[in-house]
């Protein structure tokens, strides 16, 4: 799970590198292998992931929102709904994909004025999805 979320994060870091795209189906075998083995793992990480990759391309170029929408909502009920960085890259990759602005300032709202204590073990995690959605909910305007 780590190396594949690790090189996820690395490939979406270089969306015109050549190296970085080409390693995707390798990234992506390793997170189905994750996925196949403990879905719920570390709080719906693998939907998370996927989530996120389906989202983050536009339809034509391989982009999938409806497997993205997928991905994320299994996420957001495996961590059940206490791990806020789910919300938040729910928010900046699907809402903003799709251009659905009531859906990004709703889930964006519910991070900003949930607790960071909703799952102790990842308070730091949680106030930094915090100050993410404030930080996105500012330059929303930007964003649609």
């Amino acid at each position: 799970f780590w190396t594949a979320n690790a090189w996820g994060s690395v490939i979406s870091l270089q969306p015109d590198e050549p190296d970085a795209i080409i390693s995707i189906p390798t990234s992506n075998a390793l997170m189905e292998w994750v996925m196949a083995r403990d879905p719920d793992f570390f709080y719906g990480g693998p939907s998370l992931y996927f989530g996120v990759y389906y989202g983050s391309y536009p339809k034509a170029v391989g982009g999938r929102p409806d497997l993205a929408k997928e991905n994320f909502d299994r996420a957001v009920a495996s961590g059940k709904g206490r791990f806020l960085m789910t919300d938040v890259l729910y928010a900046r990759t699907y809402a903003v994909g799709i251009q659905d602005q009531e859906l990004f300032k709703k889930l964006l709202t519910r991070v900003v004025e949930a607790s960071p204590d909703l799952l102790p073990e990842q308070r730091l995690a949680n106030t930094v999805a915090q100050k993410r959605a404030r930080e996105l909910l500012a330059h929303a305007e930007e964003l649609f």
